[in-house]
């Protein structure tokens, strides 16, 4: 029987999904940089990647401690060198990442429910995918690249599992796990919980190739840990958690919320990070439930809203009994509310029900719904991601009602429409990145501190001269939040160390001191020093750095407490 999965599929739906996500990636066109918490980091570890090339124990380090299972992976890295290859620069190499990650998360949804859903149901819960808030957040507010790309990765690897689990067909556990390693080389900690959820769904569905999947899923993961092999010999598991675990669960009021914010995650409820699940996601999975439509599929239905329902739980404060109780699997996250990117697919593909079930009460309760989605039918036509053809009419209760001409085809029609915007429109005030048109070097000048802040350029105005005043015009960005008001030095110091001129100040004359900086923020300054006219004629060189105002203290920049600036 022809089957309606293929990962390199012609299907004409895969045209419309591009077109309905273009709002979700049309950001990305945009000249510039996004400007998101992590800042240039990608774009800086991307060049530092390709200075390192072959090295199989690289990890992006570059403004960022070591942590194997909180860090980001190497993957989304590889991947955009490959786009480099292509003639992309660095920021447009990453853009293109992220895009690729949108769609192809988006397509994995949509090929993962077509069986059940058929191709108008999956098409919207792609929509709702790519539309969904969190990921939205952690492209355009956080920007996480790594997780971004797993987001994109995840879906897939359903697809290929719920394929593994129908067919046991070679090709598809082989995708199964690639899929699996994918996920670890990119965020190991987040693929750890990805695990987990992926075997429960594969326990609590249809038995089918169970064992094969398993050993597939297994597979997966040897295959990960032989790529992770190198940087665990070469710096062990990594450092202690960067922020406390337990002060950062979500406030369950804080899942129905609908506003959007470019902070951080804050201790205890008054965070300005969207963390909501999204309206449009929450409502239509839950009027799918309600209505309860394709009896036949109500287990994997049940399965997915048990996925979904555990994850949020696990990520709000509802949970913190049971973190308390056994802590270790807190090691793999930095905040438990990473654990909604892992709820996303199931909710999606929840939402993505909500349509069949509102046709399947328009054409009457029990018209052939019991057998259209047959087990010997979906059974047969679940999981082939290699084979080719059109998708039988068993597919889906709405696609056997528009072939055999039963329903209302224009009810269905606009009621997909309908529900398809409003998905898109109710993202839409989401869809407002901040951008900078800076373009960073290959390297940042330097990093302060403990990766407080990057010195992402410097330009000297005026000639070092004895009796001359020269100026530094620089970009900060904030790697982290900064908890004091540094005073910025800038020394003209002569060959033998000797000062002929400084001059100390906050940022921008005081105007906005470093404790206002927001993560991620570019905050452009400039600063004046006069050199003394009774020394050296030349010779000079300027020193930039920070230092608290209070105790005298510099930050440290690597071996050294200052930035040496020459003409």
């Amino acid at each position: 029987m022809p089957s309606p999965r293929r990962l390199l599929s012609l299907d004409p739906y895969f045209a419309l999904l591009i077109l309905l996500t273009v709002f979700a990636w049309a950001p990305l066109t945009y000249p510039g940089s996004l400007q998101t918490h992590a800042g240039f980091l990608p774009v800086f570890n991307l060049y530092d990647l390709e200075s390192h090339l072959g090295n199989p124990a690289w990890w992006p380090l570059v403004g960022r401690g070591y942590d194997l299972w909180r860090g980001e992976g190497p993957l989304p890295y590889y991947l955009a060198v490959a786009c480099r290859w292509l003639g992309f620069g660095g920021i447009g190499a990453v853009k293109l990442v992220i895009a690729l990650s949108i769609v192809g998360g988006a397509w994995g949804v949509y090929g993962w429910a077509r069986p059940t859903l058929g191709r108008s149901g999956a098409l919207l819960a792609a929509t709702v995918y790519a539309y969904w808030p969190y990921a939205l957040a952690t492209i355009l507010v956080r920007g996480t690249w790594a997780e971004t790309v797993w987001l994109g990765l995840l879906p897939l690897a359903l697809w290929a599992l719920a394929a593994a689990r129908a067919t046991g067909k070679g090709g598809n556990l082989i995708i199964l796990s690639l899929a699996v390693a994918a996920l670890a080389w990119t965020q190991p900690g987040l693929a750890a919980w990805a695990l987990v959820a992926m075997t429960a769904y594969l326990a609590m569905g249809e038995a089918g190739m169970r064992g094969r999947a398993l050993a597939a899923l297994a597979g997966g993961v040897l295959l990960g840990a032989v790529g992770l092999a190198p940087q665990i010999s070469a710096r062990d598991w990594g450092g202690p958690a960067p922020v406390e675990f337990a002060q950062h669960f979500v406030y369950p009021f804080q899942f129905f919320l609908a506003g959007w914010g470019n902070g951080l995650s804050v201790a205890g409820w008054q965070d300005t990070l969207p963390l909501s699940p999204g309206m449009a996601a929450v409502g239509l999975a839950l009027l799918a439930l309600i209505l309860g439509g394709l009896r036949p599929a109500r287990g994997t239905l049940a399965s997915a809203a048990a996925i979904a329902a555990v994850c949020l739980s696990l990520a709000s404060t509802l949970s913190s009994p049971l973190w308390k109780l056994w802590p270790v699997p807190a090691r793999t996250l930095t905040f438990p509310w990473q654990l909604l990117s892992l709820a996303g697919p199931f909710l999606a593909f929840l939402a993505g029900a909500a349509f069949p079930a509102l046709v399947a009460q328009d054409v009457g309760r029990g018209r052939a719904r019991s057998s259209t989605l047959s087990p010997e039918g979906r059974g047969e036509g679940e999981g082939r991601l290699l084979s080719s053809g059109r998708p039988s009419k068993e597919e889906f209760v709405a696609d056997w009602e528009e072939s055999e001409g039963g329903g209302d085809t224009s009810f269905r029609t606009a009621l997909h429409a309908g529900l398809v915007a409003l998905v898109v429109l109710a993202s839409y005030t989401y869809l407002q990145p901040r951008y900078t048109t800076l373009e960073p070097g290959r390297a940042p000048i330097a990093i302060l501190g403990d990766n407080q802040v990057m010195l992402l350029d410097v330009r000297l105005e005026g000639p070092l001269r004895a009796g001359e005043k020269v100026a530094l015009a620089v970009h900060w960005q904030a790697l982290k939040p900064i908890d004091r008001d540094y005073t910025i030095f800038v020394h003209a110091l002569d060959e033998a160390g000797e000062r002929w001129g400084q001059e100390d100040t906050q940022p921008q004359g005081g105007k906005y001191p470093m404790t206002r900086w927001l993560v991620g923020e570019i905050v452009e300054d400039r600063y004046e020093v006069s050199i003394r006219a009774d020394g050296p004629a030349a010779g000079y060189h300027l020193i930039l750095g920070l230092y608290d105002w209070q105790t005298g203290a510099r930050l440290r920049v690597g071996d050294t407490d200052h930035v040496v600036v020459r003409e």
